[in-house]
């Protein structure tokens, strides 16, 4: 398993519409942070708000996300959240009738990785902002106001283990912050499953890469990054979610054992190496601008002793918007 010492609680989240037709938008994660950022803070006492309502102030003073969401001019906040989170909703469809699920991934990074947290103010703002009516979200048919909360689960490695069903909740229950990574083995594969392509399932707006000083520019493939993008962009992530400064590799992968880090380095050099068959990409509004989602398909398999770090990536989300559940993708 990674030796990296990174605290992150997963919550797969179960929302269940209790109205007649919903209309959930495919930046639902956006609408998500603002609402419920705001219920949050709603909930704490004023010193501990503040911080909340500064980060969601820009929001706020443009109408909310709602309003937001219709000005292209408006400026989406890279970090809503005082706290680093993800938020991420994987399901495509977009109408939603009476009782059935929707299906949304809240992840608590670092500091922020708390489970009384979750249990005593997020999840209680996620249902009030399943019962409190929001006149604007009414009139676009949105599900807010009209749902409850029908479950919640927690990951412990690549498992789920419910915390909370049907109203009632496992308070003696104490998960780890380490376990998200329990079974994520650096191992090669073995064979048997080919692995030749990545799935965006949200867009991916890349950091641009620094070379003598200067910001240039990722260089994509149709708007889709190849697997040397990830690497990098991982790196930029793993910078901003560890402490300390610097940007050495050393540094960056503090809590990787030497074998590990050797790993790494290689995996990294290989990955650029890896042609691209085809690129399928297809532009989507996300925030009332155009971005790119799809799939790139390669003309060998992905080297085995790649995929586990592919997969640390495909957790921590990489580029920029993370907190929207920008940087999601799949590999197959």
């Amino acid at each position: 398993m990674f030796h990296l010492k990174l605290d992150i609680l997963r919550y797969l989240i179960v929302i269940k519409f209790k109205g007649t037709l919903a209309n959930v938008p495919i930046s639902f994660s956006g609408e998500f942070l603002s609402i419920v950022g705001n219920a949050v803070a709603d909930r704490l006492p004023t010193v501990q708000a503040r911080p909340w309502r500064k980060s969601l102030a820009e929001w706020n003073e443009s109408g909310g996300f709602l309003g937001a969401h219709r000005n292209k001019d408006a400026e989406i906040p890279l970090h809503p959240w005082p706290i680093e989170a993800v938020a991420v909703k994987y399901q495509h469809k977009r109408s939603y009738g009476y009782d059935e699920l929707v299906f949304l991934e809240l992840k608590l990074i670092g500091n922020a990785a708390d489970h009384g947290f979750f249990l005593e103010v997020l999840l209680p703002a996620m249902e009030e902002a399943g019962r409190t009516p929001i006149e604007e979200a009414r009139h676009s048919n949105r599900l807010w106001g009209a749902y409850e909360i029908s479950a919640v689960y927690i990951a412990s490695g690549s498992k789920w283990r419910p915390i909370a069903e049907e109203g009632s909740i496992d308070l003696d229950y104490r998960p780890k912050p380490n376990q998200w990574i329990e079974d994520l083995k650096l191992v090669r594969t073995d064979g048997s499953r080919m692995l030749d392509k990545i799935t965006w399932l949200t867009p991916f707006d890349p950091y641009p890469q620094e070379v003598d000083g200067e910001d240039v520019p990722v260089k994509l493939e149709k708007g889709l990054p190849r697997p040397d993008v990830i690497f990098d962009q991982l790196m930029i992530r793993l910078n901003s979610l560890t402490p300390g400064k610097g940007e050495s590799l050393e540094r960056l992968l503090d809590g990787f054992t030497e074998e590990e880090i050797l790993l790494f380095e290689g995996a990294r050099d290989v990955s650029r190496r890896i042609p691209v068959l085809r690129t399928d990409a297809r532009q989507t509004n996300h925030f009332g601008r155009r971005r790119m989602m799809g799939t790139q398909i390669f003309a060998t398999s992905i080297p085995g002793h790649i995929i586990p770090f592919l997969t640390l990536a495909s957790i921590l989300h990489i580029g920029r918007y993370t907190q929207y559940g920008f940087g999601t993708f799949i590999i197959e």
